[in-house]
């Protein structure tokens, strides 16, 4: 009825095709449905669209990228559904929180670090943010 935090939990599915996707060989103390199959780190891990695979992408953009180096951050005025902050001098990150595209008008010209979603594009000042996505720039 009331699981607290434990509601919002899942056990982490290694393994996709293994008894409680590799998590334990005996019975989990929070439940795992079948759905996070789909999730499993083997799958994850050989599919360059993943979730996983973004994470490790930005892990490597953060270690060599001096300005995501420190934690301050700047926050820059941008649209209705959007945030947006810049770190150090040269990165700006914008995330669309809409089901809708949004257009964005930015400071400078700027290329794609990373993005979360394939159909953002940058061009100009202009950036079209996809809906629901989150952008790395470099300026």
């Amino acid at each position: 009825k009331d699981l607290g935090r434990d509601g919002a939990r899942v056990p982490i599915p290694w393994d996709s095709e293994k008894n409680n996707f590799g998590f334990t060989s005996g019975t989990p103390w929070l439940p795992i449905d079948k759905i996070y199959k789909n999730f499993s780190i083997n799958l994850e891990n050989n599919d360059v669209d993943s979730f996983l695979n973004l994470y490790k992408k930005s892990l490597a953009i953060r270690k060599t990228n001096e300005n995501l180096q420190g934690n301050i951050i700047t926050f820059i005025d941008s649209p209705i559904g959007t945030v947006a902050f810049r770190r150090g001098e040269n990165v700006s990150v914008y995330a669309n929180t809409l089901d809708r595209e949004i257009k964005v008008k930015i400071q400078s010209k700027a290329s794609i670090l990373i993005s979360s979603n394939p159909n953002i594009l940058c061009k100009d000042d202009l950036l079209y943010l996809a809906p629901n996505s989150t952008v790395w720039l470099e300026h």
